[in-house]
């Protein structure tokens, strides 16, 4: 019963997917994963969910490709962000041509961004500016790693970044590899976890895989405090297995446009989702406020 009591006293919760990168305003679309769309987050009042890597230096930067180009192009030839030092990664520039295409997929539309002047001193940023610059803003750290047993170095480097600022209580790590959250927690138990899911589609029609899953794997081997599904792979099933198991369901995009979104935003809390990492942050603040 604690746990149903918890569960519905926490707040709907809307992040936005690599800060808040679009909107039905055309001037405020922003490019992800930069201060301009953190920025944007925070004056929209919502979360947001950024991606880190670090460099062969060891500095923690924030970016979602394991190799530049796609949002940040360097002079000559692409690099792994891996295998890039710091100082070289400080000039790669915002790739605007790769942009406008990413976001007329996402807007379903085509866009002609305005004031485009804004992007040109664009730079990738480290972690610590990131959250240096979002005071009282719910953050959710996704750590990029190339393979399911993580990096020892970006785990053991966040978890100090996040102790350093006192941040336990505003930052939850993200991570599709079970080893770096089971990491994160030997390290600090304080901070919280959420495994992101991308589960077969046979396993939710097989109810003891799903509840070994959540019961046995999420809750007692991980230690996490929340399950991130994708938005197609969330059932009412698995939210309610996972909230009698204590455990937070916060569904990501994946793939859909804002309008696909707000369409299936109806159906996710119907479910009773805590929450949803959203590329439409400015569409589902506004359903929220219409349907709280």
């Amino acid at each position: 019963m604690l746990n149903r009591v918890n569960q519905a006293q926490r707040p709907f919760v809307i992040i936005g997917h690599r800060g808040a990168t679009t909107h039905k305003d055309l001037s405020r679309v922003m490019p992800e994963n930069t201060l301009l769309a953190f920025e944007s987050a925070q004056q929209q009042e919502v979360g947001i969910e950024l991606d880190v890597m670090t460099t062969k230096d060891g500095k923690v930067v924030v970016h979602h490709d394991f190799k530049t180009g796609r949002t940040f192009q360097l002079p000559g030839e692409q690099k792994q962000v891996g295998r890039t030092n710091w100082q070289e990664l400080q000039k790669a520039r915002f790739n605007f041509t790769e942009y406008q295409q990413a976001m007329q997929r996402v807007m379903g539309q085509a866009v002609h961004c305005k004031n485009t002047d804004r992007f040109e001193n664009l730079q990738i940023p480290e972690l610590e500016t990131v959250l240096n610059r979002l005071p009282n803003t719910p953050v959710y750290i996704e750590l990029k790693t190339a393979g399911l047993f993580g990096n020892r170095h970006l785990e053991r480097k966040v978890v100090d970044t996040i102790r350093e600022k006192g941040l336990q209580n505003q930052v939850t790590v993200l991570s599709f590899s079970p080893l770096s959250l089971w990491k994160v927690k030997r390290q600090d138990p304080q901070i919280q976890t959420a495994l992101n899911v991308l589960l077969p589609g046979f396993v939710p029609r097989v109810p003891l895989l799903q509840k070994l899953f959540v019961n046995w794997f999420a809750k007692r081997l991980l230690g996490v405090d929340a399950i991130h599904p994708s938005y197609a792979r969330t059932t009412p099933e698995l939210v309610q297995l996972s909230h009698q198991a204590g455990l937070r369901v916060v569904p990501w995009v994946h793939g859909e446009t804002r309008d696909q979104e707000q369409e299936k935003f109806p159906k996710l809390r119907a479910m009773g989702v805590d929450g949803l990492i959203t590329n439409a942050v400015d569409l589902l603040n506004e359903e929220v406020k219409n349907h709280p």
